[in-house]
């Protein structure tokens, strides 16, 4: 980001190639697969115009999510009706070719019946693939805060979704 900064028009495809996937699998959890790849365009038109304004040495990821975030807001309050619900992607990366919807789905479901704060830190931690540390950053709490969230949040979701095994057998 200090290269992009100063100048250096091809660091913004390293940053890009860097962040891309990361931020589509994120926004995915917050405005539906479909929505994803242009509100990441959007995060990315506003990295650009406010380059200036990211400080050298600052927690680049925090950064970059905490304008994804606010942009997939922005877009989740102008057009709620669009919102897409989808299933979610557990994994990191490439969903497998033999994944169970259903599980998808009973995941999904689970991680929307959490607080705001706590599925906020989740979908930071777990589908963006940011450290506590980032989290706390975009979300603007104490990295021990952020880390008591996503433990509560964990719990309730093995006790949700053990609820629902047990339920299906």
């Amino acid at each position: 980001m200090d290269r992009y900064c100063a100048g250096d028009a091809a660091a913004f495809e390293l940053l890009f190639e860097r962040f891309q996937g990361r931020l589509v699998r994120f926004l995915s959890q917050m405005v539906g697969m479909a929505q994803a790849p242009d509100i990441a365009q959007v995060t990315f038109m506003k990295i650009h115009q406010n380059r200036h304004r990211y400080r050298a040495g600052h927690n680049l990821a925090a950064w970059v999510f905490t304008i994804a975030r606010n942009t997939a807001l922005d877009h989740l309050r102008s057009a709620p009706r669009r919102r897409e619900k989808t299933g979610i992607e557990i994994e990191r990366g490439a969903p497998a070719p033999d994944r169970d919807p259903h599980r998808d789905r009973r995941v999904r479901e689970a991680i929307d019946q959490l607080p705001d704060d706590q599925k906020q830190v989740i979908l930071l931690h777990w589908f963006a693939g940011l450290t506590f540390e980032e989290v706390a950053g975009v979300v603007g709490a104490s990295g021990a805060a952020v880390r008591v969230r996503a433990h509560r949040a964990y719990k309730k979701l093995r006790v949700t979704l053990e609820a629902v095994q047990q339920g299906a057998s």
